[in-house]
């Protein structure tokens, strides 16, 4: 993560639950591919916790 240019703490922090619960999440290609897409894979991964974030709120 660090090795991306992942600055937030808490991005890095969420990123490493993931992992810790999932051990397929970082090998994932879709995780993958948003990481690896644009220039800024923090924003990346910034915007996907919010879509996903957004999902869940529409379910409830």
């Amino acid at each position: 993560m660090i090795g991306m240019g992942f600055k937030d703490e808490a991005l890095i922090r969420s990123y490493l639950y993931f992992v810790a619960f999932n051990r397929n999440y970082h090998d994932s290609p879709e995780i993958q591919n948003m990481l690896k897409a644009g220039d800024n894979p923090e924003q990346q991964y910034r915007d996907y916790l919010r879509i996903v974030d957004n999902l869940m709120k529409r379910k409830n």
